[in-house]
Parts: C-alpha cells; sequence; structure tokens
C-alpha cells in the first residue's frame, strides 16, 4: 500500500529497508515517546527494529493487521498500523505514533483518516477502535477530531512512564464516519 494523503504526507506499508531510519527516528525520540509507548525501552537497536518490521510483515501477509511508515517531505515521521482483525467483530485497533519534531502539523489526524478509509472502503471493517493514555491529550485529539465515540475507560489498563495508567477507548463504526 501507498496512500498519497498530499504532496507532503504519505503511507507506505513498513518494509525491511525502513530498518535504519525508523530505528533512529526512535532513538533520537526516546525521551518523547517513553512516557505513552511502553516499547521504547526495549528497542535498542537496528536489529530490534527489524524485528518489528519482520512481524509486522508476517502479520500483512496473514491478513491479520499492518503497519505503514508516515512519510513527511520524503522522511519516516512515525507510524501508525492495525495491531489485528478480529474477524469475528469484524473490526480492528489503530495504534500510532510520531517524532516529536512532526507533531502539532495534522500529519496524524490526516494520517489516521486514510487508514480508517482504508479499513472501511478496502478491508470492509465495520468498526475501529482506538484507545490512548487518559494524559495524552495530543494522542487523544485524533479520534476525537474524526468523530470517534468515546466508549469508555479502561482503568489501569497500561503501564505509563512506568506506572498503570488508564486508557480512554474511542470507536467508530463505519456508517458513523464522515470522510474528510
Amino acid at each position: 500500500m501507498n496512500i498519497q494523503i498530499n504532496k507532503n504526507i504519505n503511507l507506505e506499508f513498513i518494509k525491511k529497508s525502513h530498518a535504519k531510519e525508523l530505528y533512529e527516528l526512535t532513538d533520537n525520540n526516546r525521551d518523547f515517546l517513553r512516557k505513552w509507548l511502553q516499547w521504547v525501552d526495549y528497542t535498542n537497536s537496528q536489529k530490534d527494529t527489524l524485528k518489528f518490521i519482520e512481524s509486522s510483515i508476517g502479520k500483512q501477509k496473514i491478513k491479520n493487521g499492518f503497519d505503514c511508515v508516515i512519510k513527511f517531505n520524503g522522511k519516516i515521521a512515525g507510524v501508525i498500523g492495525i495491531v489485528e482483525i478480529s474477524k469475528f467483530e469484524n473490526s480492528t485497533e489503530i495504534g500510532y505514533w510520531l517524532g516529536e519534531i512532526y507533531t502539532g502539523k495534522g500529519i496524524m489526524t490526516k494520517s489516521c483518516a486514510a487508514v480508517v478509509n482504508y479499513c472501511f472502503d478496502i478491508l470492509k471493517l465495520s468498526k475501529i477502535k482506538i484507545r490512548c493514555d487518559i494524559k495524552n491529550k495530543a494522542s487523544r485529539g485524533i479520534p476525537e477530531r474524526l468523530n470517534f465515540f468515546k466508549q469508555g475507560v479502561l482503568k489501569h489498563d497500561i503501564i505509563s512512564d512506568g506506572k498503570f495508567s488508564d486508557l480512554v477507548q474511542y470507536v467508530i463504526r463505519k456508517n458513523d464516519f464522515k470522510k474528510p
């Protein structure tokens, strides 16, 4: 998949050749990302990033999810993907992150809208979830701008910054999504 969102932003299925640049982005944003993402402390080399990429390629091959690099002006700015596909519920969950210098530019909202469109139009899914740390206002703003419904709070559901934290769960159904 390669989705050109606008002249500056495009999404590409993640591939092994992204490992070096993706690891460097992670490494350069460690302090920024660690507050919200547990995996950062377990990504200590380009080899660790390559393992993530190989896992992502594996789930894509069996049609149980995917990850894309988000490119902004030709450089990797972050990652967005669907965690797995529930065949029973015909649904998925979207996860995402950006390097700090790329935040606040609308990149993730546009990228997320493109992935939602893909999930509904191409994959024919009927429901999408996004879960965010309750304290991560920037991340929560994305599903809110895209008119996801705040379904509830999952108490003490994730470890963020070394402590248990609550997650807010957002949901949107195909009939409720209005393409931006």
